[in-house]
């Protein structure tokens, strides 16, 4: 389900409940949701999610206020790196196909060097997270 601004009765994996949205923030890499609980409204901290429901921070009392760097930067290396795995992907499929000119070999060793660089950068954040967490 993807969502938008009016979007109410919003189920999100992990979590009890159904959810509406009370406010947007738009970032250069999509829309940011601020979700309440419907069942409990106000006495449970709000969830950041994206327009596909990934959940950024499950702890916002004071709205985007609670939105960490931490947690927007993991949140946009995840979306670079999906694109970089489409692109990887569409160079690959060209390739079964067509064969590569040189120049888009150099670029497919490229955006694979770089996702294996992402992955490492986005693992780093979930363990900095979690640490910071406990």
């Amino acid at each position: 389900m993807n969502i938008t601004s009016t979007s109410d009765g919003i189920t999100i994996e992990g979590y009890i409940a159904t959810w509406y949205v009370i406010d947007t923030k738009e970032t250069p890499f999509g829309e940011l949701f601020l979700l309440e609980n419907e069942l409990y409204g106000d006495e449970v901290p709000c969830l950041i999610v994206d327009s596909e429901s990934r959940v950024l921070t499950s702890t916002a009392w004071n709205g985007f206020d609670d939105l960490e760097d931490v947690e927007v930067e993991w949140w946009v290396k995840d979306r670079v790196l999906a694109f970089m795995r489409n692109k990887v992907s569409q160079l690959r499929d060209k390739r079964r196909v067509l064969g590569y000119t040189e120049q888009e070999e150099r670029e497919y060793e490229l955006l694979t060097a770089q996702i294996d660089i992402i992955g490492e950068m986005r693992t780093e954040l979930v363990e900095f997270k979690f640490r910071k967490e406990n």
